[in-house]
């Protein structure tokens, strides 16, 4: 196995793109002034649900933002409440929800190559 391989081996697992897609999100929500919990400090659940997100664009790559948001959704829908701001087709997020989704595959693409 080259060290490229390898490398990748260990940086590509999904729990790793998830820690760093969540870090990602994670300060754009720090810049706009809300309090974000650092990955150690999440709930299991929370975690699961990150490494389930990665796992929904490395089975399905060519997925658009729309089906991401949607299956997201389907995971969280239980825990939102009903007034939330991102109980709502992709579509209908705001610039800040886009830019997370979009933010999100990116990173999970930029991981796999």
């Amino acid at each position: 196995m080259s060290e490229n391989c390898a490398e990748r081996e260990h940086y590509a697992t999904d729990e790793m793109v998830a820690r760093a897609g969540y870090m990602a999100i994670r300060e754009l929500e720090r810049i706009d002034g809300a309090p974000v919990p650092a990955w150690e400090e999440l709930a299991p659940a929370k975690q699961c649900d990150l490494v389930a997100g990665v796992n929904f664009i490395f089975e399905n790559p060519a997925a658009p933002n729309a089906a991401l948001h949607m299956a997201w959704l389907a995971r969280n829908t239980h825990r939102l409440g009903a007034d939330d701001r991102r109980r709502c087709a992709y579509e209908e997020l705001g610039y800040l929800g886009k830019l997370k989704v979009a933010l999100w595959r990116n990173i999970c693409h930029a991981f796999v190559g």
